[in-house]
């Protein structure tokens, strides 16, 4: 009887303890196989979040944009004509002792480009053409030391006047001095020369009140006007 109970309840402990370890390797089991599901969803979360966070950003470029360019109108600077003192006062519009500073301060200057010009014709071996460059240099050298006498009283040469005639001159001299032939070059260039001093002396009359001034515009009229024709033939030649 002893016996039989103690059979009995060895028996039982078995049991139990054969339960308790599968039931503890089926939690073991359990646990290991909903790990992996759990590592699945964590990653897979990982996965929606990154994926959320990485939104990609466009990009815009701004536009380019060229800046018009303008250019200033083109202006064109020229040497005036040979017109009553080209690049001095309007002559037309003076009178009495103003007309005669000017004139004579624009003279002085036109002279004094008429005698430079002639300079380098001293020396041509042309005897027409030397003969013209000496009695330029002599009677406009002698003119010059008149109109600055007539000056004197007037207040003297008014630069103003001058200045932008002696820069003509200048200009016209230098165009001759490099030419292939001097002596044609020269009496070429006298020419127009000549017919401004005609020009500014023809309007002494009925403007200038000064009877030397008004002798002086007479006499340039008289010798320009036959110098020019002398030129005119020599280049029809």
């Amino acid at each position: 009887m002893w016996k039989s109970k103690f059979l009995l309840f060895s028996l039982c402990l078995g049991a139990v303890s054969c339960t308790g370890k599968p039931s503890e390797q089926t939690v073991t089991v359990s646990e290991a196989s909903a790990s992996p599901t759990s590592t699945s969803q964590a990653g897979t979360s990982q996965v929606e979040a990154g994926s959320a966070v990485s939104t990609s950003v466009p990009t815009t470029s701004a536009p380019v944009t060229s800046a018009p360019t303008t250019s200033a109108p083109a202006t064109a600077s020229g040497m005036a004509g040979h017109d009553h003192g080209a690049g001095g006062p309007d002559l037309t519009g003076l009178q009495g002792e103003a007309f005669d500073r000017a004139f004579l301060s624009m003279m002085v200057a036109h002279h004094q480009g008429a005698v430079e010009m002639s300079r380098p014709a001293l020396n041509s071996e042309d005897l027409q053409v030397r003969g013209w460059a000496e009695a330029i240099v002599m009677a406009q050298e002698r003119e010059i030391e008149q109109m600055t006498a007539l000056l004197e009283p007037l207040g003297g040469l008014d630069e103003a006047a001058a200045a932008p005639m002696r820069a003509e001159m200048q200009n016209m001299a230098g165009h001759t001095g490099h030419a292939a032939n001097p002596d044609r070059a020269f009496v070429e260039a006298m020419l127009p020369h000549h017919q401004s001093a005609v020009d500014m002396a023809q309007l002494a009359e009925g403007r200038s009140q000064n009877a030397d001034v008004l002798a002086l515009a007479q006499d340039i009229v008289a010798t320009q006007q036959r110098e020019m024709a002398e030129f005119r033939d020599y280049l029809a030649q």
